[in-house]
């Protein structure tokens, strides 16, 4: 197993509940895991409700401090938009040298990393590089989150295969549901049916995480079939 690259077909697609989840695992499972989220947009601070390593690390330790969290990203900006541009309105540049220089010193102590990207695969980090240029350099196995309703079959396809035309490894796909209610049960089997057809991956689903103290111990057995 290598360390973990938490992606998406969209944004908002629950690759942060995902990244929490897998970091409760592994830690159950006696690792040591490091979640990191390397582009945080659309927040002003660290403890602002939209700061994914606040949500993740406060549900796993409770009891954190500012330069926790900080310590977890590389780039925080205020406008919720694509790093690159969120940089621009900032006046800054990402340099992605140093990206790969902070990472190559956060995975030196934990194991697994659990990193969360921004958005999806072809966001852009800068004027030349796309997240997904990003993975390709990283020797990470990619955890591709998707949405369960209409639509998904097409996006999460061609994410596959941008994956692939890259030599990137996918460990496996996850449907990963807000609600209960969100799409019918027989388009979610149906969609999952075509994308495992299709593609020749393993598609799982995850429900609804409404107790954090509970739900998430329901979807281990996904992680025991997944890392297996």
């Amino acid at each position: 197993m290598k360390n973990i690259f938490v992606t998406g077909t969209d944004t908002g697609v629950g690759k942060t509940v995902i990244s929490y989840v897998l970091m409760h695992y592994f830690m159950k499972k006696h690792k040591n895991p490091l979640y990191l989220k390397i582009f945080q947009t659309g927040c002003v601070d660290v403890f602002d409700k939209d700061c994914d390593a606040r949500f993740v690390y406060t549900n796993l330790v409770r009891s954190i401090d500012r330069n926790f969290l900080m310590d977890k990203i590389c780039y925080l900006f205020k406008n919720p938009k694509a790093p690159y541009f969120a940089a621009l309105d900032e006046n800054k540049e990402i340099d992605i040298s140093f990206v790969k220089s902070w990472v190559k010193e956060k995975i030196k102590d934990h194991f697994p990393v659990i990193f969360e990207g921004a958005g999806g695969l072809m966001v852009p980090i800068n004027e030349k590089t796309l997240i997904i240029d990003l993975i390709k350099d990283m020797d990470v196995d990619v955890i591709l989150i998707a949405r369960p309703g209409l639509g998904t079959i097409n996006h999460t396809l061609l994410s596959i295969e941008a994956l692939r035309k890259r030599g990137i490894p996918i460990k496996g796909i996850i449907f990963s549901m807000k609600e209960q209610n969100e799409a019918p049960k027989d388009l979610i089997y149906e969609n999952i049916k075509a994308i495992s057809n299709f593609s020749g991956i393993d598609v799982f689903l995850i429900g609804p995480i409404l107790d954090f103290s509970k739900d998430m111990f329901k979807y281990y057995n996904v992680f025991e079939e997944m890392f297996k």
